[in-house]
This record gives structure tokens, C-alpha cells and sequence, in this order.
């Protein structure tokens, strides 16, 4: 499933918005795909064009996404679902939660980012 997906966001001309995705999720997931011998030059390319990161952004100063939201008074759509909970949720083979939360970082990521 990564694969696709890296595969698709090297085709889309648009900004990806995230936090803390260019130190963590985007390395996390081209190293994965270097273990998998699936990396391609065009992922790394991607990796410098495709991103902005709120989290430098806003100053590196290790404050979660939920401190900022809470700030803008952005509500989360699944604030159940934590990023602590995904190693448990992978090991439960519960998916659809580690997708409903990465969607919801993602979403609530670009609602912060479009915040007056």
C-alpha cells in the first residue's frame, strides 16, 4: 500500500501539508521502501518538492499538533485515535484506525495551515 501511495504523490503537482512529516513520516516511509528494495530516485526528488511541514514551521519547539489545533480551535475528527496507540493498532491488525488517523493528521495539519 505505501508503495501506491508514494507512487501517487510523485505525480500530483500539490503541496502535501503535514507536521512533522519531514522529519519523521516521509524518512520513515523512504527508508522503508529502501528495506523493501522498492526505492526510486523519483521518491527522494519527491521528498525535497512535495512537502511543508508545520512543525518546523511553527519553530521545532516540540509542541504536539494537538497543542497548535487547540490554539486554532480545530477539532480532530478522530481525537480518540492516538499516534501512541498505532504500534498496538498494527499488532491488532486494526488498519483502518492507523488510516483513519493518518488521514485525520493530514486533514487537520492542512486546516492549521489554512488558519487566519
Amino acid at each position: 500500500m505505501i508503495l501506491e501511495v508514494v507512487e501517487e504523490i510523485t505525480k500530483t503537482h500539490e503541496t502535501i501539508v503535514g507536521y512533522n512529516n519531514l522529519k519523521f513520516d516521509v524518512p520513515f516511509m523512504l527508508e522503508r521502501l529502501r528495506i523493501l528494495g522498492k526505492f526510486k530516485q523519483e521518491f527522494w526528488e519527491m521528498y525535497n518538492k512535495k512537502w511543508f511541514d508545520l512543525y518546523q514551521y511553527l519553530g521545532n519547539d516540540r509542541r504536539s499538533l494537538n497543542h497548535w489545533l487547540s490554539k486554532a480551535r480545530i477539532k480532530r475528527k478522530y481525537p480518540e485515535i492516538t499516534g501512541k496507540d498505532i504500534p498496538t493498532f498494527y499488532d491488532n491488525k486494526e488498519y483502518e484506525k492507523i488510516l483513519a488517523h493518518n488521514l485525520d493528521d493530514l486533514a487537520s495539519s492542512e486546516e492549521l495551515f489554512k488558519f487566519p
